[in-house]
């Protein structure tokens, strides 16, 4: 009990004492001093009232602000007390709607984030599963890697010892021989090619010079093109006429090589004695013939046939020149004639023969140079460093004045 009750109390009693007396003595004072009294404990009564609904209105407000910031952590445990005042009524009963939909979309919000996690979960599942059928894979490229990397090094070793033979088999790039002079250049488009040259010493007066292109390129045709010399090598100790030597190739090729492979094979024997040149062409480009006396260059076209290879009886004819002293052959693949630039233009005959033209008295070994100078200058890079599209084969024979 506070003091405002007891008073009260005190001044009800009072208030009863007086009435009581007032009226067995009928005085009006004392009535008027009840009347005082009980004004009296009636304005504390409603001074009391007042005030005390305004510390429960106050109270009940505090609590609702903490109840909205409960509201606004998602904390919905706390309630308003059961007593509120009127005027507060509709704002309790706004917050217990709002409490209300905020705690119902929380939890569907819950069960979304749940769903969420567990299809994230499994997704997450599955990744991993992937991940380690990844790292399984990985680990297997890496060996099958590694088992390549051996076999590329191995092949590297082979068509490095492979292009050791296959340039070993040609002649040097420079050859004196009495009056003859023979400047050659070979390139092919990787480690080893398909196109071949060969100066012939068969006898004492009688010189051979060859050069043929394999179709195809890389190991297959240096395959090819290895037969191919022995092949030759071993015809001119049993054959005098390269045209007969043609023919008895390609016997042995047709039945060696596949249907869709085939060789072009120009091959001349010189007479030292009578300075003759008798020649027969299987399908080969014509070698130029440079005559600086005349000042004019011919091409070496008559007798021209099919390559060896491609039938059972081809008719390879001999056609007979008569050299000078200063004169040369220009032998060349058609990996020369058809080399292309950067911008897929040809370096063509047309030019070649110009630059020949131009450099008709100059010796076997200038000519060459002069050629693989204009060449580069052509491709706008070097031979020897960047590969060619084609294997490519130069020769440069000269029939000097000693």
């Amino acid at each position: 009990m506070n003091i405002a009750n007891f008073v009260i109390i005190l001044l009800l009693i009072a208030f009863s004492i007086i009435l009581g007396a007032a009226e067995l003595t009928g005085s009006e004072e004392l009535h008027f001093t009840a009347l005082n009294i009980w004004l009296t404990v009636l304005a504390i009564a409603f001074a009391g009232g007042g005030a005390w609904g305004l510390v429960r209105t106050f109270s009940t407000a505090s609590k609702l602000t903490h109840s909205i910031f409960k509201l606004i952590q998602r904390d919905y445990s706390e309630t308003p007390k059961p007593w509120t005042p009127i005027i507060l009524k509709p704002l309790v009963s706004a917050i217990d709607q709002l409490r209300s939909v905020l705690q119902a979309r929380d939890l569907e919000h819950e069960k979304q984030l749940i769903s969420l996690q567990s299809k994230l979960d499994n997704v997450l599942s599955e990744k991993s599963k992937e991940l380690l059928t990844l790292v399984d894979d990985n680990k297997k490229l890496g060996a099958i890697s590694h088992e390549l990397g051996q076999a590329h090094a191995r092949l590297n070793r082979d068509l490095g010892q492979l292009e050791t033979i296959q340039r070993s088999l040609l002649p040097a790039l420079y050859v004196e021989d009495k009056e003859l002079s023979i400047r050659s250049y070979y390139q092919p488009n990787g480690k080893t090619g398909g196109d071949y040259y060969d100066f012939i010493l068969a006898t004492d007066n009688e010189v051979y010079l060859a050069i043929a292109d394999v179709s195809g390129h890389g190991s297959p045709a240096a395959f090819i093109m290895g037969i191919t010399r022995a092949l030759l090598h071993s015809e001119i100790e049993h054959h005098q006429s390269p045209a007969a030597i043609l023919q008895s190739l390609n016997q042995y090729l047709i039945r060696s090589i596949r249907s869709n492979e085939f060789v072009t094979m120009f091959l001349g024997r010189l007479d030292r004695d009578s300075k003759t040149f008798t020649y027969s062409n299987a399908g080969h480009l014509p070698p130029l013939w440079l005559r600086p006396t005349n000042n004019e260059i011919c091409e070496l076209e008559a007798s021209r046939s099919v390559p060896l290879g491609v039938l059972e009886k081809p008719n390879y004819e001999e056609t007979q020149i008569q050299m000078g002293p200063g004169e040369k052959i220009v032998l060349y693949t058609d990996g020369v004639v058809e080399l292309f630039n950067n911008d897929r233009v040809a370096y063509s005959e047309k030019r070649m023969r110009s630059v020949l033209d131009e450099n008709l008295r100059n010796s076997a070994v200038d000519l060459l140079d002069v050629l693989i100078q204009d060449l580069q200058l052509f491709l706008e890079r070097d031979l020897d460093v960047l590969p060619v599209e084609d294997d490519l084969t130069l020769v440069v024979f000269s029939l000097d004045e000693r």
